[in-house]
């Protein structure tokens, strides 16, 4: 059975409308997190990878017998930029991580965690970055880059309903320009 182009057009619009609402809710209230500190066991690593979100990936002394790596997320990434992090600090400089409360609790205070069968690198997510004398970036940074991403949600209703509309008057004219 073969479903026709009009009916096709409609759903693939409304589903592009409907994009906004799948997105889930990402932002942090300072409730939710908890601060540790730590030796910078080496320098800061930014990613970039080919496919997907730039990432940072920070390893501390303190905490490098379970291999757990503090993955910075995109949404922080431009703070840690425009704020010289991977200029100004180094491997052996002491830094303060803002990590979210689950996270501490559930992997670095669990020494069951991780089990033999689970990867061997344990990526915490960091939404805040802190030396002795300066804030890099901070669960603030990372709320409004969420926010301000998400405004780009408005534009798929928009093009939703251009698509359908657009469709629409493409066959309408095709039908009268075969007449």
């Amino acid at each position: 059975m073969k479903i026709p182009d009009t009916i096709q057009i409609v759903l693939i619009g409304l589903f592009i409308i409907l994009i906004p609402l799948f997105r889930t809710d990402m932002t942090v209230e300072s409730n939710d997190l908890i601060k540790i500190s730590g030796t910078l066991k080496n320098d800061p690593e930014y990613h970039y990878p080919v496919r997907g979100s730039s990432y940072a990936r920070i390893d501390l002394k303190n905490y490098s017998n379970r291999e757990f790596y503090f993955y910075v997320p995109t949404y922080s990434i431009k703070s840690l930029k425009r704020n010289n992090f991977f200029q100004e600090v180094k491997a052996g400089d002491r830094v303060k991580l803002t990590i979210p409360k689950d996270e501490y609790e559930n992997k670095i205070k669990n020494l069951q965690y991780p089990t033999t069968w689970q990867f061997v690198n344990v990526f915490i997510n960091t939404l805040g970055i802190e030396s002795d004398n300066k804030v890099y970036t901070s669960f603030n940074d990372f709320n409004s880059a969420y926010k301000k991403d998400g405004k780009i949600g408005y534009f798929f209703p928009l093009a939703g309903i251009t698509l359908i509309i657009g469709y629409l008057f493409w066959k309408k004219k095709k039908k009268n320009f075969n007449r």
